[in-house]
């Protein structure tokens, strides 16, 4: 994240809440909804997940 500094992995999960906080409330020109808004349409949307987990690595 360029510009971003983070102490530990608790400063980014800090960071990123309050981020989230503010890009969920305000309103997407382009769906003209919020992004909190649209979140059950997108998981209804989702293929569920495979039944055994894809070997990696």
């Amino acid at each position: 994240m360029p510009g971003r500094s983070f102490d530990s992995p608790a400063d980014f999960n800090t960071q990123f809440a309050g981020w989230l906080a503010i890009a969920n409330a305000r309103m997407v020109r382009t769906i003209k909804a919020r992004p909190v808004d649209r979140l059950d349409a997108d998981r209804a949307a989702m293929l569920p997940s495979p039944p055994v987990a894809p070997a990696v690595g």
